[in-house]
C-alpha cells in the first residue's frame, strides 16, 4: 500500500487555512478545524484521526488549567468573606487536595458560614477526621457528632471501589456548587 506522508497531506490544507486566516475569517484554533475537516477526505484516514486526537488534547489541557485557576480564585474569595468551611470544601476540588489551606481555614474561629450544614458536602475522610478533632478540642459536642455522622456514611468507606468513591465525590461537588449558586446568585 502506498502511503502518502502526513506533511504532503497537510500542505494543501494548511495553505487553505492560512489564506483564510490571513483574510481575517479564522482565528488560531478555528483554522485547525479546517485542516482536520480536510484530512479525513485524504487517503490516509488514520493520520487524520491521529491529528484530531493531538489537536483535541491541547484544547482539553487549556480548559483544565482554567478550571484550576477558577477554583483557586474561589478559595481566595471565600477566605476573604470569612466563609472558611467553603474554603475547606473547595480545597477538595483541586487536583491534589490542599490540606494545609483546608486545615488552616477550619481552625478559624470567626466563620461567617453555617459550618456544620456544609459537612454533607465533604467527601475527604481526612478533612472530616480533622473536623472531629477540632470540635472535640473546642468542646463542641453537637458539631462533633454531626462530623462523626458524616464520616460514617457508607459511600465514604475506604474499602469501597474507586468508582463508588469518585461517584460520591461527583455528587457532593454538584450539590455544593448548586448550594453556592443559590447563596451567591
Amino acid at each position: 500500500m502506498n502511503r502518502v506522508p502526513l506533511r504532503c497531506q497537510l500542505r494543501p490544507c494548511l495553505r487553505r487555512g492560512r489564506s483564510l486566516r490571513v483574510q481575517g475569517r479564522l482565528q488560531r484554533g478555528v483554522w485547525l478545524l479546517v485542516v482536520e475537516d480536510q484530512l479525513p477526505k485524504s487517503p490516509n484516514l488514520l493520520r487524520g484521526q491521529e491529528f484530531h486526537s493531538v489537536r483535541s488534547q491541547g484544547v482539553f489541557v487549556k480548559q483544565i488549567i482554567k478550571v484550576w485557576q477558577v477554583i483557586k480564585r474561589m478559595i481566595k474569595c471565600c477566605s476573604l468573606l470569612n466563609c472558611h468551611t467553603q474554603v475547606a470544601i473547595l480545597c477538595q476540588f483541586l487536583r491534589e487536595i490542599d490540606y494545609k489551606t483546608a486545615f488552616k481555614a477550619l481552625q478559624e474561629q470567626n466563620s461567617h458560614d453555617a459550618m456544620d450544614s456544609y459537612y454533607d458536602y465533604i467527601w475527604d475522610v481526612t478533612i472530616l477526621e480533622y473536623l472531629t478533632y477540632l470540635h472535640h478540642k473546642r468542646g463542641e459536642t453537637d458539631k462533633r457528632q454531626i462530623a462523626i455522622k458524616a464520616i460514617g456514611q457508607t459511600e465514604l468507606n475506604a474499602s469501597n471501589p474507586e468508582e463508588v468513591l469518585q461517584l460520591a465525590a461527583q455528587r457532593r461537588k454538584k450539590k455544593f456548587l448548586q448550594a453556592m449558586a443559590k447563596l451567591y446568585f
